[in-house]
């Protein structure tokens, strides 16, 4: 199984009513998973998880009928779930979505009646064939020993994940009055960061917002990415005046930061100003991603260390133990503190920090220059700035 996460699919089927308004106000979900009689599927909804709102076991054919019930005019996102895998529709009222697998939904399956549905299906298959790439370049990643074929592929990882982005880019470009277009704007990569977090990525959140709150004004997924461009509009804020800040006496270009490392000798983030700084954030229990990054910064630590390049790296982790534990383990050789107050950090909240990895390449002269670049990005950067 990849480490990555677990692949999800979008198995359902919605059967028209024609004539009558009542049965407008409703989607049919039919369709025939081969191999499996007797065995249930279970419909639910992406805003109530843990409901199920139709469940229908398996004829001798396979066969399968779900019906899900409209509240409100707005597409809703279903789910469908079969043995331990699930996927995601966009169900309108009067859809016949109809589906059709063998044995199991990752094997692949055929949808059709539902153009949001087909839509989703698309963008997933998309991000499957990018995490198997990654997948597979990571694994000989890890046991590769030569320099040049590790930087050799690390380069095609970077790309694998430009790639991806680009496409997930057109797509949402495409399908922007599409309810399909909010699942694309929050898709993860496959090292668990988001596909969209860079300053000017607002604009495509932003570009989908619009599209969507005259189609849809009353939709609970446009009021919910309505409130996330507030915040991310705030974040791009306190971001910008980070980086256009200067020095003016006393004040620093960014928020300091004082914690302790394992010894609970204090390290102040300011006195490492003449150097360039990788401000970086994780935590050891997060996921087997962080770790792996680590990896790549000791390679990158080793190479610019004796140049001026420093690691500040802030543990998000509530236990000491683990974190101490990690630390030792990953023979970690930069800075490494941690509060233990995890995402109640001040640090955090300083930094805008949303998830793990994060990071911030601060200059010499203590001005930030960059803001979670990873791989080869950042190994041009810091050579760059040194």
């Amino acid at each position: 199984m990849s480490m990555y996460r677990n692949k999800y699919s979008i198995l359902f089927v919605l059967a028209v009513c024609t004539g009558f308004t009542s049965c407008q106000k409703s989607a049919k979900i039919s369709g025939t998973i081969s191999g499996q009689a007797n065995k249930t599927v279970y419909l639910g909804q992406l805003s109530a998880p843990n409901t199920v709102i139709d469940s229908s076991k398996l004829s001798e054919s396979g066969n399968f009928n779900l019906t899900y019930k409209f509240k409100s005019k707005d597409p809703q996102f279903l789910t469908l779930q079969f043995d331990n895998e699930k996927i995601t529709l966009l169900a309108e009222e009067g859809e016949n979505i109809k589906l059709s697998a063998f044995m199991n939904l990752s094997n692949g399956y055929q949808i059709e009646g539902s153009k949001g549905s087909a839509l989703l299906q698309q963008l997933q298959q998309s991000m499957d064939n990018t995490y198997r790439s990654i997948d597979s370049l990571y694994s000989l990643y890890s046991k590769e020993t030569d320099v040049l074929l590790r930087d050799s592929l690390l380069k095609d990882i970077t790309r694998a994940y430009v790639k991806q982005k680009q496409n997930t880019i057109k797509f949402i470009v495409l399908n922007a009055n599409s309810l399909a277009a909010i699942t694309a704007l929050y898709q993860k990569m496959p090292n668990g960061m988001n596909m969209f977090e860079e300053l000017n990525d607002v604009a495509y959140f932003k570009m989908v917002a619009d599209s969507l709150s005259s189609k849809y004004p009353n939709s609970v997924y446009v009021k919910s990415l309505n409130k996330d461009v507030e915040q991310q509009d705030r974040q791009k804020k306190v971001v910008n005046m980070l980086f256009s800040a200067r020095e003016e006496g006393n004040i620093q270009p960014f928020p300091d930061i004082i914690m302790q490392d394992i010894l609970s000798r204090p390290h102040k983030l300011s006195d490492l100003k003449g150097k360039v700084v990788i401000l970086s954030f994780w935590s050891s229990t997060a996921n087997a991603d962080n770790n792996m990054l680590n990896r790549e910064l000791q390679d990158i630590y080793n190479t610019y260390k004796t140049k001026g390049l420093e690691i500040y790296q802030v543990g998000l982790d509530i236990s000491k133990t683990d974190w101490v534990n990690a630390v030792n383990t990953q023979k970690l050789p930069w800075i490494s503190v941690c509060d233990f107050r995890g995402y109640d950090s001040p640090a955090v909240k300083n930094y805008n920090v949303t998830s793990v990895p994060f990071n911030y390449i601060i200059d010499r002269n203590g001005e930030i220059k960059g803001k979670n670049i990873w791989g080869n990005d950042l190994i041009k950067k810091i050579e760059d700035l040194l």
